[in-house]
């Protein structure tokens, strides 16, 4: 339902979609649905964003740190958050070949080059090694003229996040450009990485953070 509506909305906008479900979790299903994708997509060179991600939190949102970590739950979120990243390139890279290259887009987080007191150990560390990826990759999939970076949002606006608008204002203090990013500004960077506009930009984490890692050192 949550695709379905996704779907329609930027169908308003001009976009033609193709929905598939599977779970990137699983190596077979995700190889049945890179597969199963129509031929006329591998025509001219491809874009992959990959931007999912499981928070790593439990029950009550609780961020799981060392001395609380249950290994099941460590290992479902590393499952989807990193290896289904790495095992969904590997499917799409034959595809890619065969266009003639293409651009990979992978979303980090702060909380992946920064220790974050509130992100799960699960998540951060999943994202550190997403984060990691397009230096470990650009060599190998430049030969394929595939480009891959990554970009790594701070907070974005969201009205689910948090209940409490201090803690907002407490983050916003924070951040040297004085509040957070828009959906909108993260898309616009993924939107030229996994362009045609991006010619020679590989192997990249971008941080996007209104400046704040830089600052936090004096920060009071």
């Amino acid at each position: 339902e949550r695709l379905e509506a996704a779907r329609a909305n930027l169908a308003t906008r001009g976009a033609e979609l193709t929905l598939l479900t599977t779970d990137l979790a699983v190596p077979d299903d995700l190889q049945a649905a890179a597969a199963s994708l129509p031929a006329s997509l591998w025509q001219n060179p491809p874009s992959l964003v990959l931007a999912h991600a499981l928070s790593g939190k439990g029950p009550g949102a609780k961020s799981a740190r060392l001395g609380d970590l249950d290994h099941d739950h460590w290992q479902g979120v590393l499952d989807v958050n990193l290896t289904s990243a790495v095992f969904t390139i590997q499917a799409f890279l034959p595809f890619m070949k065969q266009a003639g290259g293409g651009r990979i887009v992978l979303v980090s987080s702060t909380a992946g080059v920064s220790a974050s007191p509130t992100a799960a150990l699960s998540y951060s560390v999943s994202k550190a090694a997403i984060a990691a990826l397009p230096r470990l990759l650009a060599l190998e999939l430049a030969l394929s003229k595939v480009l891959i970076n990554a970009v790594a949002p701070g907070k974005i606006s969201n009205p689910d996040w948090p209940d409490d608008p201090e803690k907002v204002k407490r983050y916003e203090k924070s951040v040297p450009l004085g509040r957070l990013a828009s959906g909108d500004e993260i898309a616009a960077l993924i939107g030229f990485l996994s362009s045609d506009a991006n010619t020679y930009v590989t192997g990249q984490t971008i941080l996007q953070d209104g400046g704040r890692l830089s600052a936090l050192p004096t920060v009071e």
